[in-house]
């Protein structure tokens, strides 16, 4: 999971938003302004101006919270420009011999229509995926 951190704070389009949780346990709360700039506020008590790129540079994300992951679904759905990019749970089955093998999925539309990829074990690795696929 550190791993998947790691690639997701490395991307362009990467913020830290209001809600999430940094591995470690500290939840940020605060306010999001137009254009992606605000205070963000640790615990509801320290207050720092422009957290993202001062206070949180060294710090990732917990992907094992609901919220993070929601959040980073929203990165994504900006970063894209398309308010219904997501990842989806599919049951697929590449050879006949073997049972279903689950995989997730990611889907967005782009000027050409929907695209995605699939093949991803966990949903994170398929956000993670579609973070790093938005390249604006």
């Amino acid at each position: 999971m550190r791993e998947l951190a790691r690639r997701a704070v490395a991307c362009k389009h990467w913020e830290w938003l209001p809600g999430m949780l940094i591995l470690g346990g500290t939840y940020l709360s605060g306010t999001r302004l137009d254009g992606g700039r605000g205070s963000l506020y640790i615990n509801s008590w320290t207050y720092a101006e422009d957290f993202t790129q001062q206070k949180l540079s060294n710090d990732l994300p917990n992907f094992s919270d609901a919220a993070t992951r929601g959040c980073l679904l929203q990165l994504c759905r900006e970063a894209r420009q398309d308010p219904n990019a997501g990842v989806f749970f599919q049951y697929k089955d590449p050879d006949p011999r073997h049972e279903n093998r689950p995989t997730w999925e990611w889907r967005a539309r782009d000027l050409l229509g929907w695209t995605g990829c699939a093949g991803f074990a966990t949903e994170i690795d398929a956000l993670v995926a579609l973070l790093e696929s938005c390249r604006g």
